[in-house]
């Protein structure tokens, strides 16, 4: 079981860890503490996570990305990206600032300026291992929202969203060095794949062949495909059914829905035809899976 406290690491033996996350109000900001093992139950939350790794390692599955997690590496959870753990080790430290984007509606910061430094490239998964001076500034940053939030002065909400508005920045100093966001500035295939991503993340319960994004992209089904292969090594259906099944292992983690209503609600035909596809992934079929979690 995940174990939360609102203390930075230094500050945390002692104290009395918390199952979950504690309830997030709109305009506030939360840090929590997570250590060791971690469960890999798929999770989708409506808040942002800028999550940095003080020690250990692990394997984390963001949206269709899978993140090598390690000493001193940066990673966000946007809203409503599925994300769990694939492995972690027994000395994983975690530190993370978690706020709805509602928090930042009192800003003096436009919410087009906003996104820019909060929405990651799409081509790019959303992790950077940080520079010593990049981690030690990140690091500051962390320490004096943590100050704020348990004092709690007057004006320490102001005072938190400046300084989360500071580590943005720091942030994105690092981030916009991803390679697939400077390697490909002008390249029509890269940006029909980064329209394709987006696409697929809006349509993926009502479309599922390459020919349908195609279609809403104007090209053919074909080029689709060829254009996501040079890319990614990858084939497009890849992307259209890894979605899918992130959605899958979050329902058939987290809710008390049957097969049959989850395959209802994926928007398959048959309960029969979406065991079939959940194993051809993960190699089980979701009754199975869902008692090895409960294992």
């Amino acid at each position: 079981m995940s174990n939360y406290t609102t203390d930075l690491p230094e500050m945390a033996s002692g104290l009395t860890p918390h199952p979950s996350l504690p309830e997030l109000a709109a305009d506030h900001f939360v840090l929590t503490w997570q250590e060791g093992p971690q469960p890999g139950v798929p999770l989708k939350n409506d808040y942002y996570a800028i999550v940095l790794c003080l020690g250990g390692s692990a394997t984390k599955m963001v949206g269709s990305f899978r993140l090598d997690v390690k000493p001193h590496s940066l990673f966000i959870i946007a809203p409503q990206h599925t994300h769990y753990f694939e492995q972690s080790s027994k000395d994983l430290q975690l530190l993370s600032i978690v706020f709805r984007p509602s928090f930042l509606a009192d800003s003096f910061f436009r919410d087009q300026e906003l996104e820019t430094l909060l929405d990651q490239h799409p081509g790019c998964p959303p992790i950077q291992q940080l520079q010593p001076a990049q981690f030690e500034n990140i690091l500051r940053l962390y320490r004096k929202m943590y100050r704020e939030q348990k004092q709690a002065d007057r004006f320490h909400l102001q005072m938190s969203r400046l300084l989360l508005m500071e580590l943005f920045y720091e942030m994105h100093r690092a981030i916009t060095r991803c390679p697939e966001s400077s390697a490909h500035p002008t390249s029509r295939q890269h940006q029909l794949y980064t329209e394709f991503l987006k696409l697929v993340d809006t349509h993926y319960l009502t479309k599922r062949t390459v020919q349908e994004y195609a279609d809403l992209l104007f090209v053919t089904a074909k080029h689709l495909s060829e254009v996501i292969k040079h890319e990614t090594g990858k084939n497009a259906l890849y992307y259209i059914h890894q979605r899918l099944h992130q959605d899958a292992r979050h329902l058939l983690s987290t809710s008390a829905l049957s097969v049959k209503e989850i395959s209802d609600r994926l928007n398959f035909d048959t309960a029969s035809h979406f065991s079939r596809f959940f194993k051809n992934i993960t190699g089980f079929n979701p009754s199975v899976f869902r008692l090895n979690l409960a294992s």
